[in-house]
């Protein structure tokens, strides 16, 4: 069964084996408008979907903020990102949770896709180590992020979803990554027919520190050493006190969101 969903806010489109309804998932691009890959792997995977019927479960596949996409901006009114946990209807970004609040409630998982302005190494994030064996069905890299980190976000208000971050913004290979990694998820849930991908390198990290920064240039996801660069502007050089990673996961107007991961062993 395919549905449309015109009464949302986002573009929806809803996939379901009527036989084997469970599990329900949710594939969500495009929630920061200017990180078009969402939008590309939003696509690929209804194509896929539509030529290959879903062995079990339900997908929606969620276009988030359309009127940013449009005007290739991040966001219309507020960040999307920040606003899962408000209950206000008010602004645009704030009506887009309250309407998508209806289907995150009942999944089972939700895929998160987004891409970086800064030059980055993919990786899965998720505000607790549950899924681990899932995420390394995805990529090599799996971030623990602490919720008090980044409130709002759709991955700490929602448990269950899986932020996936896939490169560069506009680098093809950014794109290539971001169409696979839908069908990966699909293909480990057992939901869609496929060879599984499996890391053969898992490594785990823990996100300890976050900083705001504006202006700067910042190192992307890789392990740096004690007293190397972090990231710099025209006035200042940011260094280490010890080995950790930078993770760029927010970059809105210029002011950087910056989480400082340290890996804690193989996956």
């Amino acid at each position: 069964m395919i549905q449309q969903l015109t009464s949302y806010p986002s573009a929806t489109i809803k996939f379901q084996n009527p036989e084997r309804p469970r599990p329900i998932v949710a594939v969500v691009g495009i929630i920061h408008g200017n990180e078009p890959c969402g939008w590309h792997a939003i696509k690929t995977t209804e194509r896929e979907l539509r030529s290959s019927p879903l062995l079990k479960g339900t997908v929606y596949l969620i276009g988030a903020n359309m009127a940013a996409y449009r005007r290739r901006s991040a966001f219309v009114d507020c960040d999307l990102n920040r606003a899962f946990n408000t209950r206000q209807k008010r602004l645009h970004e704030q009506k887009i949770v309250y309407h998508l609040r209806n289907i995150f409630s009942q999944c089972d998982y939700i895929l998160d896709i987004h891409s970086s302005t800064t030059t980055i190494e993919p990786f899965v994030a998720r505000c607790n180590s549950r899924y681990k064996k899932l995420a390394h069905h995805l990529l090599d890299k799996f971030v623990v992020v602490d919720k008090s980190l980044a409130r709002g976000a759709l991955f700490t208000e929602f448990s269950r979803t899986l932020l996936v971050e896939c490169g560069r913004d506009l680098d093809q290979k950014t794109f290539r990554l971001a169409e696979k990694i839908p069908l990966r998820f699909l293909t480990a849930l057992l939901m869609i027919r496929g060879q599984q991908f499996t890391s053969k390198k898992p490594k785990v990290y823990f996100a300890t520190e976050r900083l705001a920064l504006k202006g700067f240039r910042v190192t992307g996801f890789k392990s740096l050493k004690r007293a190397q660069k972090v990231g710099e502007s025209a006035l200042v050089r940011m260094t280490t006190k010890r080995q950790l990673y930078p993770m760029v996961i927010d970059d809105i107007n210029g002011e950087k969101t910056v989480l400082l991961a340290q890996q804690i062993g193989p996956g």
